[in-house]
């Protein structure tokens, strides 16, 4: 007899599958090679009855997957796409029950990092299980995991991490540098620097001495989500 259980079919490269299953390989949500095919499965679905549920469920793990596969790959994009959803009956049957599309989108800078093969929880893991114990710091990886990258998002993401320390003032926790967060803000509210994504029309204010372009400010949001998702784990 067999416990019941949910699988998920992962459609992409069979490269970037294999990836995954070194990046997101133990519970509560692991991806794994079951002949030619690729699933997601694990613990994240237990006690779920409607395959809707559980596809609802599957579609957040990858954006937060493919968040973390964002931090530490140097911005490289990776989003599976969810194929058939199985349920495993008590006697090892499966029984599909949706399909997806066969696509995968894959762009960005192809940096690929891997842990020692024995190291877990892996990097991509601790990322993601940083962000299952936060609301806000889930909610920073789900909008990152986004490839809408302008002013007004990153914004957002800074203000999830903010909520995320209560309020507490970023710099002297140790986030970031105080120096970065005043260019980041002014250059974000600043019509002639962000343009049409400005936060603000025109105030009278001086733009910043040195603006931030808007690949620094992506790189600056990268790095502060990364350091965030540290000072979580660590607690």
């Amino acid at each position: 007899m067999h416990q019941e259980s949910w699988l998920v079919e992962l459609i992409g490269s069979e490269r970037d599958l294999i990836d995954f299953t070194r990046w997101f390989p133990d519970e509560p949500a692991k991806v794994q090679k079951d002949g030619e095919s690729f699933f997601l499965s694990g613990d994240l679905f237990r006690g779920l009855k409607e395959h809707a549920d559980v596809r609802s469920a599957a579609e957040n793990e990858i954006k937060l997957m493919s968040a973390a596969v964002k931090l530490n790959c140097g911005g490289l994009t990776l989003r599976p796409e969810l194929g058939a959803i199985y349920r495993i009956d008590s006697v090892g049957a499966r029984h599909a029950y949706a399909h997806g599309c066969n696509l995968v989108v894959k762009t960005g800078i192809e940096i690929r990092v891997f842990d020692d093969p024995n190291q877990r929880p892996t990097a991509m893991q601790k990322c993601v299980q940083a962000s299952r114990r936060n609301k806000s710091l889930n909610m920073a990886m789900i909008l990152w995991a986004d490839n809408n990258r302008t002013w007004p998002r990153l914004y957002r993401i800074l203000e999830e991490v903010e909520h995320a320390f209560n309020g507490q003032k970023l710099h002297k926790i140790g986030l970031l540098s105080k120096t970065e967060y005043d260019r980041f803000k002014h250059s974000a509210n600043c019509h002639e620097i962000a343009g049409v994504d400005s936060r603000h029309g025109p105030n009278g204010h001086q733009p910043p001495k040195h603006p931030m372009t808007i690949y620094e400010a992506e790189s600056f949001i990268s790095n502060l989500l990364g350091h965030a998702l540290s000072r979580d784990e660590d607690a």
